[in-house]
């Protein structure tokens, strides 16, 4: 009796340990996934899907949904709709509910009661739909390339079986067959064909699909056993309407600047350079350097610093970098703007100011207030920057991008990562603004990165990165491009930079040059600084110091004892080992490079997914069936590749 009762607990325990175990080694699944493909002439293409699962209650709990994408697009974005009609979805047997829901690339079918569970155990789903334009026609040949179970599926699939249907005598018309097992883009060969008579052709996988494998067949025929539809213009535009809008778009904009650009950018015509012994009558060499420019630079206030000292406005003693600024009466005119500097420098009454590399708030101020007044005197008149113009170019490259990111990206965003686009957008906007300011800074820190980072890596990284910065890129860039060229000179810009032209050929000159001008001036110390801020000013002090080497010799006086330079307006060290050539011309430099320093410092801051589901894989379809190769022919063919496919999960 004990015997019998230790028997009964051993075989109760085995029945435990049993059900403890069963749950956890069973596994949801596909068990065969057979489908039957009717090929009409007509390019009709009729589907009976009848797929057998094992359900229990985790994924697969009323039944199961079936992706199926109606919508492709190669490289160029162009977009090919196929059609999608489900005739009839039966459940073990049985019709069952179905429920339809828009994909973003497709449709998603629902087969299963929502409101009935399924039995543990193994179930039978058919599916039968129709669908059209799958065929796709060539030259040579015809080809049916089509995904058969779909790279999406969540479960493994244990067999896949598929039965090829042909109009009458379409056997004989195949010139190709092939198929592919594994990945999004695999080219495994795990399967083989059954059999192929006057009509079928069948086929049959040799291994088990993991979860998001799939088998993708082909087959090619000659010409003439399908009806190829004739050009459908209407479908094209339906189907590709924010395609041609964006086109269209992109095109509008360039013919806008090049328009804007004709009518309104283009430079008036230069006139004759002729080398001019004096500046033009008015300008002082802050304006030259402004005009020259076309912007405010660091040696704009230099310039402006000596032609006060030349003028005898203010004297200037040097000690190394360290610079004393002596208020003096001046002895010509002053320009608007020298004349407000000369205000500045010497705001609280004192006649005397220093320069070093420190901060200096009256410098500051100097150089913002100059600054003003040469935009307000010259900026207007000289040139035009075409403003409305180019804030148009901006708006209309905004609406490209609105229009190029809703055609690549707005099938699979949500309004939110749309938003996160325009923000990106917006951002890159400031970041090249800044670019124009700080461009070496910028390039200098991108060289660096490329230094320290792996070459192989950024590469790729440029080839993983989506389209759409590319586009931004270009959009930016083409909008910089646009801003510069639109800002032009007007008619008395241009005379008046055909001017500062001629003198900067005068400047540059070459002795044996300037023999060859008529009445050439004389080659004394007052022509010497009577020109020398406005060289300081075109960035050609040098070639003006080197002209006077001569004269500078026989006008210095003792300068090696008094330490002095042969100017009235300038006392400072003289090293023994320079001439006074080199000498001059470190002193434009160094003063500016300490006015740089000083003035730099603003007045104010002085005063203070894939989803689990399948829809990852489902969408990449849309992406990828026909982006690469519109023919498996070619060599290009791939698991997931074609017509069809999509993929399925539980619900």
């Amino acid at each position: 009796m004990r015997q019998i009762q230790q028997a009964m607990m051993v075989r109760l325990f085995i029945l435990g340990l049993l059900i403890h175990i069963a749950p956890v080694s069973a596994v949801e699944k596909i068990l065969h996934f057979d489908s039957d493909i009717s090929l009409e002439a007509n390019g009709e293409i009729t589907v009976v899907e009848t797929i057998d699962v094992w359900a229990e209650s985790k994924a697969i709990k009323r039944g199961i949904y079936r992706d199926f994408p109606t919508r492709y697009r190669n490289n160029l974005a162009i977009e090919r709709r196929t059609g999608f009609k489900v005739l009839s979805v039966m459940l073990d047997g049985e019709p069952t509910s179905m429920m339809l829901q828009d994909m973003v690339n497709g449709q998603r079918v629902y087969m299963g009661d929502k409101t009935l569970y399924l039995s543990y155990g193994q179930h039978r789903f058919q599916l039968t739909y129709r669908t059209d334009y799958q065929l796709r026609f060539f030259d040579d040949y015809d080809e049916f390339y089509w995904n058969v179970t779909g790279n999406g599926w969540s479960f493994p699939i244990n067999k896949v079986t598929v039965t090829i249907r042909l109009p009458n005598g379409g056997s004989q018309a195949i010139k190709d067959i092939r198929g592919w097992t594994g990945y999004q883009g695999q080219q495994d060969d795990g399967f083989k064909i059954l059999s192929r008579d006057n009509e079928t052709v069948a086929f049959a996988s040799t291994q088990t699909l993991a979860a998001h494998q799939g088998l993708t067949i082909g087959l090619s025929f000659k010409k003439d056993l399908f009806h190829q539809p004739g050009l459908q213009i209407g479908r094209f535009i339906e189907h590709n309407i924010l395609w041609l809008s964006t086109l269209l778009a992109v095109l509008g904009l360039l013919v806008f600047m090049a328009v804007a650009w004709l009518r309104h950018g283009r430079d008036p015509k230069k006139g004759v350079i002729i080398a001019r012994f004096k500046p033009p009558k008015g300008l002082s060499p802050a304006a030259i350097n402004y005009l020259d420019n076309k912007k405010i630079t660091n040696t704009t206030l230099t310039a402006a610093i000596l032609n006060l000292a030349v003028k005898g406005a203010l004297m200037i003693k040097q000690k190394s970098q360290h610079y004393r600024l002596f208020k003096q009466q001046p002895q010509q005119k002053l320009s608007k703007g020298e004349r407000q500097l000369y205000k500045n420098l010497f705001a609280d009454k004192k006649d005397e100011l220093i320069i070093n590399k420190k901060p200096n708030a009256k410098l500051a101020k100097g150089k913002k207030q100059l600054a003003l007044r040469l935009k307000s005197e010259y900026k207007d008149a000289c040139f035009k920057n075409n403003r409305r113009y180019i804030i148009w170019g901006w708006m209309l490259s905004f609406v490209c991008c609105l229009l190029f990111y809703s055609l690549f990206y707005g099938f699979g965003l949500s309004w939110g990562e749309m938003i996160a686009g325009f923000v990106v957008f917006a951002f890159a906007f400031v970041i090249s603004v800044v670019l124009l300011m700080a461009w070496p800074v910028i390039v200098g820190l991108v060289l660096v990165l490329m230094l320290i980072g792996s070459f192989t890596e950024l590469m790729d990284w440029f080839a993983a990165v989506h389209v759409g910065i590319y586009f931004t890129l270009a959009m930016i860039g083409l909008n910089i491009l646009f801003t510069w060229l639109m800002q032009s000179p007007t008619l008395y810009g241009r005379q008046i930079q055909d001017k500062i032209a001629g003198l900067k050929l005068y400047i540059s000159m070459a002795e044996e040059q300037r023999m060859n001008l008529m009445n050439p001036p004389e080659q004394n110390l007052a022509h010497y600084e009577a020109l020398l801020p406005y060289a300081v000013a075109l960035g050609l002090q040098n070639r003006w110091a080197e002209k006077f080497s001569a004269v500078f010799s026989a006008e210095q006086v003792d300068a090696k004892t008094t330490g002095d330079l042969p100017l009235c307006w300038y006392q400072g060290d003289v090293l023994s080992d320079q001439s006074l050539t080199e000498q001059l011309s470190a002193l434009s430099g160094q003063l500016d490079s300490t006015a740089q320093k000083a003035a730099d410092v603003p007045v104010s801051k002085q005063s203070i997914s894939s989803s689990s589901d399948g829809y990852g894989s489902y969408s990449s379809s849309y992406s990828s069936s026909y982006s690469s190769s519109s023919s498996f022919s070619s060599g290009g063919g791939f698991s997931g590749g074609g017509g069809g496919g999509g993929g399925g999960g539980g619900w």
